[in-house]
Formats: structure tokens, C-alpha cells, sequence
């Protein structure tokens, strides 16, 4: 939009939509002249708020609020918030936060969270979908998250998670768990878990455990555990073990164990 102020007697003030067409409001809205034409671009600096206290204070350009103190305090610009204090304080650039408390805490840049208290603590490029998916203490841009309580706390950097507290507590960097509880527990950087329980509690570094509860307890480092509880407990380092139960106990360093039911 453009407005400008008239000069001599009649002071008016117009303004125009183009910058050729103009409509005047009058000749008696000031007392004094001015000498510019000025330019808004409300597009691209209206907030919106809808709510009590939404948006209440440091509302970025562009950015929506709607729900009781929904972007509470400093939302940033082209920020989405929509639920019960949702995106409450410091919710990042280009975030996106849908659900009762949902990027509470901080809500990391281009994140986006979906779910009650989903994103709690998320940091930047990050994905939450579920009840408390990335909830508590997390370090962990890139981050993707799906299913309630997936990513709950520590869930580190470029980490995934899918499904029903998968990667629960401290899933380590660039590790991926995808099922009911996979990576519950412990899992370390570059480890991959698919499956009911698979990789439990204590998968190791580069480890891989692909079945119902393989890998369950102390997969070691660059072990691989494929099938119906093959490497179910103990199983070593560099060990292999393919099919049902086969090295279901203290597999030993290196071993190969694969059994056919």
C-alpha cells in the first residue's frame, strides 16, 4: 500500500494500492505537510493472533497464533502456532507447532511439530509427529520422530524414530528405530533397529538387528542380528546372526550363526 500527504491548505492524505490509482481521504486529517511517499507491505508484516494472551509479546512478521498464549513470547517470523500454549516461548523461524503445548519449551527453526507436547524441546530442521515425540533434553537437528513418545529424551542428531516409543531415551546420532519400542533404550550412533523390541536396550555403534526382538539385549558394535530373536542376548562384536534364535546368547566375537526353523 502507498500513502501520501498533500502540501499547502488542504493537507490530504491518499492512499493507493498500485501507486496509480489513488483515492483521497480528505483535506483536514493533518495540520502540516510531508514529503514522501511511503510504502507498507502489510503481506509480509501482519501477525496473526487468536486467543488470550497469543502472540502477547515480540510477534514476528508473518506469523499465526491462535489458541491461550499460543506464541507466547518472541515468536519468530513465518511461525505457525495453533493449540494451548503452543510455540509458548522463543518458537523458531518457520516453525510449525499444532497441539496442546506442542515446541513449549523451544521450537527449533523450520521444525515442525504436530501432537500434544510433540516438540517440547525440538530443535532446528526437526520433524515431530505423536504424543510427546521428541519431548525432553534433546540434541537433535535433522531429527525425525513418529509415533507417541518416539525420540522421548536424548535423541540425537539426524536420529529416527517410527513408531510407538522407538528410540525412547538416548538414540544416538545418525541412528535409525522403526517399530513398537525399537532402539528402546541405548542405542548408539549409526545403529539400526526394525522391529518389535529389536535393538531393545544397549545396541552398540553400526549395529544392525532386523526382527521381532533380535538385538533385544547388548547387541555389540558392528554386529548384525536378522530374524525371530537371532542375537537376542550378549551378542559380540563383528558377530553374525541369521534366523530363528540362532545366536541367541553370548554369541561370541566374530561368530557366524544362522539357523533355519
Amino acid at each position: 500500500m502507498f500513502v501520501a500527504i498533500g502540501d499547502g491548505s488542504t493537507n490530504l492524505i491518499a492512499y493507493s494500492l498500485d501507486g496509480i490509482v489513488w483515492t483521497g481521504l480528505g483535506t483536514s486529517s493533518f495540520s502540516s505537510y510531508g514529503n514522501n511517499i511511503t510504502y507498507i507491505n502489510y503481506s509480509s508484516i501482519s501477525p496473526i493472533s487468536i486467543g488470550f494472551q497469543s502472540g502477547y509479546t515480540g510477534q514476528g512478521f508473518n506469523s499465526i497464533s491462535i489458541g491461550h498464549q499460543s506464541g507466547y513470547n518472541i515468536q519468530q517470523d513465518n511461525a505457525v502456532a495453533i493449540g494451548f500454549q503452543s510455540g509458548y516461548t522463543q518458537q523458531g523461524l518457520g516453525n510449525v507447532s499444532i497441539g496442546y503445548q506442542s515446541s513449549k519449551v523451544t521450537g527449533g527453526n523450520y521444525s515442525v511439530s504436530i501432537g500434544n507436547q510433540a516438540g517440547y524441546y525440538s530443535n532446528n530442521n526437526s520433524i515431530n509427529i505423536g504424543y510427546q515425540t521428541n519431548y525432553l533434553q534433546n540434541n537433535n537437528s535433522n531429527s525425525v520422530a513418529i509415533g507417541n513418545q518416539s525420540g522421548y529424551q536424548l535423541q540425537n542428531a539426524n536420529a529416527c524414530s517410527i513408531g510407538f516409543q522407538s528410540g525412547y531415551y538416548s538414540q544416538g546420532t545418525n541412528s535409525i528405530s522403526i517399530g513398537f519400542q525399537a532402539g528402546f533404550n541405548n542405542s548408539r550412533s549409526n545403529s539400526i533397529s526394525i522391529g518389535f523390541q529389536a535393538g531393545f536396550t544397549g545396541q552398540t555403534n553400526s549395529a544392525l538387528s532386523v526382527g521381532y526382538q533380535s538385538g533385544y539385549q547388548n547387541q555389540g558394535t558392528n554386529s548384525i542380528a536378522i530374524g525371530f530373536q537371532g542375537g537376542y542376548q550378549n551378542q559380540s562384536v563383528n558377530s553374525i546372526a541369521i534366523g530363528f534364535q540362532s545366536g541367541f546368547t553370548g554369541q561370541s566375537t566374530g561368530a557366524i550363526s544362522t539357523r533355519v526353523s
